[in-house]
């Protein structure tokens, strides 16, 4: 049998999260899915608010794309404008070119965690 070869992830450098002072100074985003009994399967985008733990969106559907996920952030920015940083994981629809492209329009920062350490997409360890 043939061995699949790791994708390997760009090296970014990654620095240790700062803790938040304030609403709406820093959000993480993450997908959930579910498989229900009937087995149409789904997936939910959350994106909460790293200070008061607040869901500041959900979005749900059968298949979300970082196309998606760009129109929700372009929302949310219109309603109550954006952090510097947005937390994230290395998932596909993050790591992906439009997220990366409105990122940079945006004048936003995508903080990746690292890779198999998804603890640290939640709140911040204060040292």
């Amino acid at each position: 049998m043939r061995r699949r070869k790791r994708k390997r992830i760009a090296g970014v450098e990654r620095t240790p999260r700062i803790p938040p002072s304030r609403p709406n100074q820093s959000w993480s985003m993450d997908f959930i899915s579910n498989d229900p009994a009937y087995g149409q399967r789904f997936h939910s985008l959350n994106i909460v608010d790293d200070f008061t733990r607040e869901c500041v969106a959900i979005e749900v559907d059968t298949l979300l794309h970082g196309v998606r996920v760009v129109h929700v952030l372009e929302r949310l920015r219109e309603i109550r404008g954006l952090p510097a940083p947005i937390t994230v994981d290395n998932s596909p629809e993050f790591a992906g070119l439009a997220l990366d492209a409105w990122a940079y329009q945006a004048s936003s920062t995508l903080s990746f965690i690292q890779p198999g350490k998804p603890v640290e997409n939640g709140l911040p360890r204060v040292q």
